[in-house]
């Protein structure tokens, strides 16, 4: 057990620093720095960014720099805050996707809508059918990995 020096009024004779065994309470944990605001881009940004992201722009730092400066045109915007953005945006499409997959084993109005609202958002942009061509072969690939590692 650590012991502690506690500061203690001074009583007749005795020294100022006494030992005890009590600890001191820890400090609250706290940031090193202040939070910053949340980045919620308006509607004229946010029509920007879906529309590079539906081109298919990868986020190099060139890309993100340009991005950035065209949203600041509209309102502020940061460059960490525009390649998170990308990033959660592909991270969300992504589940989407995956929760479409597994719709089959998901049951409710949510797994039906959830697939019926991305299939009019993916129809809309054209890119229903490479999207399901994707899915295809990557179903098939799993398949024939099963396949393969059975035989073994």
């Amino acid at each position: 057990m650590t012991r502690y020096l506690r500061r203690q009024p001074q009583i007749s004779g005795r020294k100022e620093g006494i030992a005890s065994s009590v600890p001191e309470p820890p400090s609250p944990p706290g940031p090193a720095r202040p939070a910053q605001p949340r980045w919620r881009p308006n509607e004229e940004q946010l029509a920007i960014l879906e529309d590079f992201y539906k081109q298919g722009t990868p986020t190099s730092q060139e890309n993100i720099d340009t991005i950035t400066e065209l949203l600041r045109h509209r309102g502020p915007a940061e460059l960490n805050k525009v390649y998170s953005w990308f990033q959660n945006k592909k991270s969300r499409d992504k589940r989407k996707r995956r929760r479409i997959e597994e719709g089959a084993g998901t049951s409710g109005s949510f797994a039906i809508a959830t697939t019926v609202a991305f299939q009019s958002s993916a129809a809309s942009s054209g890119k229903l059918s490479s999207w399901m061509r994707e899915q295809k072969k990557r179903r098939t690939r799993k398949k024939n990995m099963r396949d393969f590692s059975s035989c073994r």
